[in-house]
């Protein structure tokens, strides 16, 4: 979990001021854009639990984060909310979803501390805030995502003239990566036979490059907007000895062997995440409305046989623990328990492996040679 702080926006005289930052969440990160409109300030003393605060507002203020890596599990608090005579801390917030749309009200949940706030939607999809108190209130946002963008607006609209102090809270989250795993549909040749990947069964046993036959351990599945950075890669038939198009996720290691690996990288087999081999011919993205990605993991990290392609089965570490369910990485530590507790939990690579803009390297003096 990553805290966004947003002190960190504000200049020496206390107003906050556009910028980025890197907010890490464990070995994740994503750069946060700040956009203000209008006069964000330091939170007053009286108005405790934010750090931006927008006072005495007569028209919109805005202020817009955006983030370079999708999050995930966002939640802030809109802090100080009420309204007295002409005085109305009013708000509109719009969250914004990995492809730039607004996520449905109806999945972001929204609390007040008290009686008195009204919550709208209007046909932009913002969430209208409209208090009718006199008495401060917190009012409570949280969303699954991914989210790319949420803009917060203050407004005294529509039944005052002026706001009068609140602001809005940090933000903590989740740094979305997207799994690496299979697509649904996907063959892995077993001991008997060649088994669609939704199908496998633990204990099921699955050729491994280096260690034969080998019993799985622990089956898990997502299902995600297959748009943006989620998209699924193919890998179109014979690219790596696949007889058949494989759809990996983007962050899913393939095995890529060669002279030129080792001529380049110092080692003949070496794994490479699909994204970093995306050429636009034989290696593309698929977007799609939703893909169901599914986990295999083994005893240790291992190459298995994916519609004929050497490919890496779930590698435990600290990045793609990250990327499942709290209850899928309760399972998996429960099954390897002498991981809890490592500052970063791993069981080591089946190979080398190269870094995005080797693998980009690699995959354009391919391309090249194949040309």
């Amino acid at each position: 979990m990553a805290t966004l702080d947003h002190s960190l926006w504000l200049n020496g005289s206390g107003t906050a001021v556009d910028g980025s930052v890197v907010v890490n969440d464990g070995s994740l990160s994503t750069t946060v854009t700040a956009d203000f409109t209008g006069n964000w300030v330091s939170a007053d003393p009286g108005n405790s639990g934010q750090d931006i605060n927008s006072n005495f507002a007569t028209s919109d203020r805005t202020a817009d984060f955006s983030f370079s890596e999708d999050v995930e599990n966002l939640s802030f608090s809109l802090n100080g909310v009420n309204a007295s005579g002409a005085y109305n801390d009013g708000y509109r917030v719009l969250v914004l979803d990995e492809n730039g749309d607004p996520i449905p009200a109806a999945d972001i949940t929204v609390t007040a501390s008290g009686s008195g706030i009204n919550f709208t939607t209007n046909a932009s999809g913002e969430i209208v805030v409209d208090p009718d108190t006199t008495s401060t209130r917190v009012v409570s946002f949280s969303a699954d995502g991914p989210i790319s963008r949420i803009v917060i607006t203050s407004t005294p609209s529509p039944d005052g003239s002026i706001t009068g102090g609140s602001g809005i809270s940090d933000f903590t989250f989740d740094v979305a990566s997207p799994p690496p795993c299979f697509v649904a549909g996907t063959m892995i040749k077993t001991q008997s036979g060649l088994v669609a990947v939704e199908d496998l069964q633990v204990g099921d046993m699955v050729l491994t490059q280096d260690s034969g036959y080998q019993p799985i351990r622990w089956i898990g599945s997502r299902a995600v907007s297959g748009r943006g950075r989620f998209a699924p890669i193919k890998i179109t038939k014979d690219t790596f000895g696949n007889d058949r198009d494989l759809m990996v996720s983007p962050n899913h290691r393939v095995l890529v062997s060669g002279w030129q690996a080792e001529m380049m990288f110092g080692h003949y087999e070496c794994l490479a995440a699909a994204k970093a081999l995306v050429n636009g011919d034989t290696i593309y993205r698929t977007p799609c409305t939703e893909v169901a990605y599914y986990h295999v993991l083994f005893d240790q990290h291992e190459i298995i046989f994916s519609e004929g392609a050497l490919t890496e089965s779930f590698h435990i570490s600290a990045v793609s623990l990250n990327t499942v369910a709290s209850e899928a990485r309760d399972e998996i530590l429960a099954l390897f328990p002498e991981l809890i507790g490592q500052s970063v939990a791993s069981h080591q690579l089946a190979k080398p492996e190269l870094k995005v803009f080797e693998a980009q390297m690699l995959s354009a003096g391919l391309s090249a040679r194949a040309a």
